[in-house]
């Protein structure tokens, strides 16, 4: 019986610490994300309020589906396996995110040179 109960307390200092480092990780990006995405909206709508509001629901969406997927992965399979499949997950994400950022961050050559203008008027 103690035994059990030793594991079911590790079982939830493993899920309630997985559920800390997750968003301890994932916070940055999602500020510089919104940051991104403040900038593009301002240039290229006239109501970015429902740019933002839709990006929050989608990012808080992202993160349900994600820590459920953990969830799942955890109750089905052993503890090594689901870690694997964890690590194997998340560094794929990481590549993505490698390979999309810089994309979405480069500004093209004509909107650059708009914004040298304006930093050098406003000077």
């Amino acid at each position: 019986s103690q035994e059990g109960g030793e594991g079911e307390i590790l079982s939830w200092v493993l899920v309630c610490s997985g559920a800390f480092l997750f968003f301890f990780f994932s916070t940055a990006p999602k500020v510089g994300f919104a940051t991104l995405m403040q900038s593009l909206a301002v240039k290229s709508t006239q109501n970015p309020a429902v740019i933002f509001g839709s990006i929050a629901a989608f990012v808080t969406t992202i993160d349900s589906i994600i820590l459920m997927s953990f969830s799942f992965i955890f109750s089905f399979l052993s503890l090594q396996s689901a870690l694997w499949i964890s690590c194997a997950i998340i560094g794929l994400h990481g590549v993505l995110e490698l390979l999309v950022g810089p994309w979405l961050v480069k500004v093209p050559k004509e909107e650059e040179l708009q914004y040298q203008q304006l930093a050098n008027s406003a000077a």
